[in-house]
């Protein structure tokens, strides 16, 4: 059973038609590349896939847990962010998990260097004192 997929689709532009009943079918496991001039519907076709937008007519037919994510070809984000919180801001509910695993996990990683920096520091101060002069 296909994961995703339209039926006999239309969809127009003004008046240019970008999909004439078109029929596309996503199957489990499958990859698909979309090649096509400028103002094929390459965009059109991927906003109908993600529910950003409808067909003006045909079928579509979707799994019901399955999840999509539509990322622009125009992005609007904060330029002085990082690549992590763009992703990470765009994925809703996840993306405050993943900020919150990333912040633990960064907490983890520092804490064996400071525990091993800790103990290099407390190794110098016993030296120093036991090299002082009774």
């Amino acid at each position: 059973m296909s994961l995703y997929s339209i039926s006999k689709a239309q969809f127009a532009f003004d008046h240019v038609a970008l999909l004439d009943h078109a029929d596309f079918s996503l199957e489990a496991g499958e990859r698909v590349g979309l090649i096509g001039r400028n103002g094929a519907g390459k965009s059109s076709l991927l906003k109908i896939i993600a529910g950003l937008t409808k067909p003006d007519d045909g079928l579509i037919a979707r799994q019901n847990e399955l999840t999509t994510v539509y990322v622009p070809q125009e992005l609007e984000f904060d330029l002085d962010a990082s690549v992590f919180d763009v992703v990470a801001s765009s994925l809703s509910h996840a993306g405050e998990l993943l900020d919150e695993y990333d912040v633990v996990a960064h907490k983890l990683a520092d804490a064996p260097r400071r525990s091993r920096a800790r103990r290099a520091a407390d190794k110098h101060e016993r030296a120093a004192v036991l090299a002082r002069p009774a």
